[in-house]
């Protein structure tokens, strides 16, 4: 790697030469087909690819310049590897389930311990008191634990808070930043390098019946969440032990074997959100913001260069935040469908209707302690948070209710990370529907009478669907699998 580093440079500009060039080469001007061969659409398809390969490298360019130092060269690092369950989906991805801590020499990797984030709980020399967040939203939760310290939607903000009580736990080491996966990339990883078999499981990509999801999911949440008649010694470290065998398996190999592969898998779920990081390192942090790798909410201040959006310049904005708050795992059956209908006022204004419709198709689980059954679906308890652009004002809001007495409650605003949240809660029932409803107006004003907008997707979320139209039309329908940009 300190080899191709100082080439670094050199390569972004020759492939900055390349989009250039093959940015001036019009498919229109050739054939659609000649015979039976396709000319235009495969025209078409290998810009595409290559100008998305070549504005990954030139955005990746900060990042690949800090990887040795990130990887312990030449002074060595250590990290703390969160696994977030994203099956009990929370603010940044997901229940903070486990932990492991690594340690890097030279790219070298070292697992030097891997728990239950409960350990660290029992660890903690300092209680904290419970936020208002937790008091009003969670369920007989009083103090403020490290499992439930994401509650920002923004990773640096969320890690922080995580440091804080972290800094209390007894026997704690020097770590030099957090990564967080979840179990998106699990699944990804052993669809690349096979079955893995670990305190006498399997687990594995393969769908498993019993609850219509990978079979290593359904082994994870069994191992450490039935309950048992007996004590089992820290029943979540099995995610640090697998992520170990995992990684002893990916880097024991020649390189043709799995490298490529499960490079493209990591660029795909870094991408896609399923991978987020923090790093105390100044230059670092910059670089995993730039590559939009940090999971930081978009404002003047924070931006990521593979992004357009200029915060306050005429774009419009939504973040859509859904955190299970004593909920079991139901986020593993419960879809969600989102339709924003935006009207661009005379004034330049505009006027948002958005509906988000949550559906659960599934029964419910076995959910009693004595009867020892797996407690996977049950009723959703759903903090929502929508982020909108700053100033926006609520014109109607309905199918959100009281966390308390579960009565009807319109949905609350403040502002936050550059922002108005509209917030409120609801239940989404096993066999069951819940749709929420709101109407709200923003300031965005556009100077070329196009509208701009964009999305960021939640860490932790797959396949939610999105209808966004402009004055009641259909413009886009798609699933969201990443920070999108749209121009109409």
């Amino acid at each position: 790697m300190n080899a191709l580093v100082p080439k670094v440079n050199e390569m972004a500009v020759s492939i900055d030469i390349l989009r250039k060039e093959l940015g001036a080469i019009d498919p229109n001007r050739y054939p659609k087909n000649i015979g039976k061969t396709k000319i235009r659409e495969q025209l078409v398809g290998a810009k595409e690819v290559i100008e998305n390969a070549a504005n990954l490298f030139v955005n990746a360019q900060p990042l690949l310049v800090n990887l040795p130092k990130m990887l312990g060269e030449p002074d060595e690092k250590r990290y703390l590897v969160l696994f977030q369950n994203d099956k009990e989906l929370r603010a940044t991805g997901g229940f903070l389930t486990a932990y492991a801590q690594f340690r890097f020499v030279r790219g070298k990797t070292i697992l030097e311990k891997s728990d239950d984030i409960y350990a660290l709980d029992a660890a903690m020399r300092k209680k904290f008191p419970a936020t208002p967040e937790i008091t009003k939203f969670h369920k007989g939760v009083y103090n403020l634990h490290i499992r439930d310290s994401n509650l920002s939607p923004d990773f640096k903000l969320s890690m922080q808070k995580f440091e804080e009580l972290y800094d209390t736990v007894g026997g704690k080491e020097k770590i030099d930043g957090i990564w967080a996966l979840d179990t998106h990339v699990l699944v990804e990883a052993l669809k690349i390098l096979g079955p893995m078999n670990v305190y006498g499981r399997e687990f594995s990509a393969e769908t498993d019946k019993r609850c219509d999801c990978p079979k290593a999911i359904y082994e994870l949440e069994d191992y450490s969440t039935r309950p048992v008649g007996y004590v089992r010694e820290a029943r979540k470290d099995i995610i640090g032990v697998l992520m170990h065998s995992l990684m002893q398996k990916a880097l024991g190999v020649s390189p043709s074997q799995y490298w490529g592969p499960l490079f493209q898998m990591l660029i795909s779920e870094i991408n896609q959100k399923h991978v987020l990081a923090y790093f105390h390192d100044d230059a670092a942090q910059k670089a995993a913001e730039s590559f939009n790798m940090a999971g930081r909410i978009m404002t003047a201040e924070e931006t990521a260069t593979l992004l357009a959006y200029k915060e306050g310049q005429g774009w419009d904005y939504i973040h859509i935040n859904n955190s299970n708050m004593a909920g079991a795992k139901a986020n593993m059956f419960v879809s969600e469908k989102v339709t924003k209908d935006t009207t661009v006022n005379d004034d330049g204004t505009v006027t948002t209707k958005l509906t988000i419709e949550y559906k659960n198709p599934y029964p419910g689980s076995d959910c009693g302690l004595e009867s020892g059954g797996l407690c996977l679906n049950a009723p959703l308890r759903n903090w929502v948070r929508v982020y909108v652009p700053a100033g926006s004002k609520i014109m109607e809001s309905k199918g959100t209710q009281s966390p308390k007495d579960n009565q009807s409650s319109p949905m609350e605003t403040y502002e936050s990370l550059g922002k108005t949240v509209l917030e409120g809660f609801l239940i989404i029932n096993p066999l069951g529907t819940a749709r929420l409803d709101v109407t709200y107006t923003s300031s965005v004003k556009s100077t070329d009478g196009k509208y701009r907008l964009l999305i960021q997707k939640q860490p932790g979320t797959d396949g939610d669907e999105y209808t966004i139209k402009l004055g009641g039309r259909d413009r886009k329908k798609f699933t969201l699998t990443t920070d999108t940009e749209l121009t109409l």
